[in-house]
């Protein structure tokens, strides 16, 4: 019993020696790891000088359907694309667009449809949707109101637009 102690104490000496050694080597590598990982910080100069360099001046304009004449129960894609975006990038877009359709030589609300897009970049094709809901015959006024919102506010910006169809 008596030569088993010794035994059993430089056992325990050999994993404390081992599990240190592997616990220092790691630690090693990650802080080599995490040396070689680029670092970016830009200043708060360095983002205000990046805004003011770029224009913020929000165009919208529908651009599909590309045509001018459509045929009704057609399926069309409605999309429209927002250019000379300096300052809301991440912001969430409210799309709204309303259908007029001349009837009786009256223009009426045809239809209305929400939807919502994301801005990211300087420019971007936003508001989406594919439908076949234009099934009567006439000119068509299509509208699209946007409103950029984040978490805070609801209303950062609204662009508006407009484009003439006739329907056959």
């Amino acid at each position: 019993m008596k030569n088993s102690t010794p035994l059993m104490v430089l056992t325990i000496l050999l994993i404390i020696v081992f599990v240190t050694s592997i616990i220092a080597y790691l630690s090693k590598t990650a802080f080599e790891n995490s040396a070689k990982l680029p670092t970016v910080t830009p200043t708060i100069t360095e983002a205000i000088a990046t805004t003011e360099i770029a224009e913020h001046n929000l165009q919208l304009g529908i651009i599909s359907p590309e045509e001018d004449i459509i045929l009704k129960r057609q399926a069309r894609m409605y999309e429209a694309l927002v250019t000379g975006n300096a300052k809301l990038n991440g912001a969430r877009i409210n799309c709204n667009w309303k259908f007029f359709l001349n009837e009786n030589n009256e223009e009426v609300l045809y239809k209305e449809m929400n939807n919502s897009s994301i801005m990211d970049g300087a420019s971007k094709e936003v508001c989406g949707f594919t439908s076949t809901f234009i099934e009567k015959p006439g000119k068509l006024r299509v509208q699209l109101n946007l409103t950029f919102a984040n978490a805070v506010s609801d209303n950062l910006e609204t662009i508006s637009t407009e484009r003439f169809y006739t329907v056959q």
